[in-house]
């Protein structure tokens, strides 16, 4: 979003990501963001219910909006001074995974050509987003596979019962970071 703001000068640059049925602004760049004490409102919209990126996040169309005002869709940011917005989707293997938003704070600053390179600039970021959940997913299953093996260790070396399962159940709470972790044993009647 950084980069997407400094190279093309718009006011507002947001990606929102898609989490159930809302799509959820976690980053951005530009003036509001830049503020320390701004809040992203509202940051979560239903998807195909409230807002463009609701919409587009829905219907996995980009929208040009040439006036907000004029746009029933249109949902005002807190604080923005936003005239136009173009909002694209980003899409991974023909799913809707977020959307790339820019706005800027005059009338009819966007065009075909800038939707044309924002689709790109999305689809670059649906590939970089996925790439980043796949090394996130690698790195857990890598220190659940650590974890296996340090109860494996452990329990070695345990000849107790009672301190082999209270052993177990802490280090699998540990390590996969549960909430709760409870060991039951069948007893023979």
């Amino acid at each position: 979003t950084r980069q997407i703001h400094a190279d093309f000068g718009y006011y507002h640059v947001g990606i929102g990501l898609v989490e159930g049925d809302e799509v959820v602004y976690r980053v951005g760049a530009g003036p509001l963001w830049d503020s320390p004490d701004f809040i992203f409102k509202p940051s979560r919209l239903k998807i195909g219910v409230e807002g463009i990126t609701g919409w587009v996040a829905g219907s996995g169309k980009p929208l040009l909006v040439p006036d907000v005002s004029k746009e029933k869709r249109y949902v005002e940011m807190l604080g923005s001074q936003t005239r136009s917005e173009l909002t694209v989707p980003i899409i991974v293997k023909e799913k809707v995974i977020g959307v790339l938003d820019v706005q800027s704070n005059r009338l009819n600053d966007f065009d075909e050509i800038d939707l044309s390179v924002l689709q790109t600039l999305a689809n670059l970021a649906g590939t970089a987003i996925e790439n980043a959940q796949r090394f996130t997913a690698e790195q857990r299953r890598a220190d659940q596979f650590r974890v296996i093996s340090e109860v494996s260790q452990q329990i070695a070396s345990i000849f107790e019962l009672e301190e082999l399962l209270k052993q177990m159940a802490s280090i699998l709470h540990e390590g996969f970071t549960y909430y709760h972790v409870g060991i039951g044993l069948s007893e023979e009647a």
